[in-house]
């Protein structure tokens, strides 16, 4: 009986080490990188920012047919709107704090434009969009955030540019104004001398 207990202990740990290696092998070598892109112009209150996602680069397995990430910005300064899939392949599923996209039908996605997320501009301040805890598979493969075979995108909302240049060219031309106003008040008072020295 206890032969039997060792020959099944020994079986199991057989097994869980093979199913290891073998998980670990599935998933080495694969990653995904993706990527933002919004359309550079003057953004005013009440606008709709499209953030564009894109897959950049698919690494290890040949492509996705399902997609999750969390949806990152500063609530005071954007306003959530929707998550538009880019094709009638894909639908969205889930749309919380997190976006969850499928795959309907065709070819899984390699590369290209995944979705289009929206953003109302609520007030007129930098701010920046990410996206992280991403996690994405299809039936050979899979990335995870965790894993760090995946990034977490991000870009910069930029609403108005910093006048710190500007600032530094007005404090070199008050230090200039300043000076000259010095100089002629020293020649003020030196000719007031010297014409008082002739006297």
């Amino acid at each position: 009986m206890k032969l039997k207990k060792v020959i099944s202990i020994i079986f199991l740990i057989v097994f869980l080490a093979f199913f290891t290696v073998s998980y670990t092998n599935a998933v080495e070598g694969q990653s995904m990188e993706l990527s933002l892109a919004i359309e550079s112009r003057e953004y005013q209150v009440g606008d709709i920012i499209s953030v564009n996602v894109y897959i950049d680069e698919i690494t290890g397995f040949s492509g996705i047919n399902t997609f999750v990430a969390k949806k990152e910005y500063d609530s005071e300064t954007l306003e959530y709107i929707e998550t538009i899939v880019s094709s009638d392949n894909w639908e969205l599923v889930g749309d919380g704090s997190k976006i969850v996209l499928r795959k309907m039908e065709g070819e899984d996605l390699s590369k290209g434009k995944l979705c289009t997320i929206k953003y109302k501009v609520l007030k007129k301040e930098n701010t920046t969009v990410q996206l992280s805890e991403v996690d994405a598979c299809n039936d050979d493969g899979d990335v995870y955030y965790e894993d760090g075979n995946v990034n977490s995108p991000s870009i910069e909302v930029v609403f108005e540019k910093t006048t710190k240049n500007n600032t530094e060219g007005k404090s070199y031309i008050g230090i200039v104004l300043i000076t000259i106003g010095i100089l002629g008040l020293v020649g003020v008072v030196v000719n007031y001398m010297l014409n008082k020295s002739k006297q």
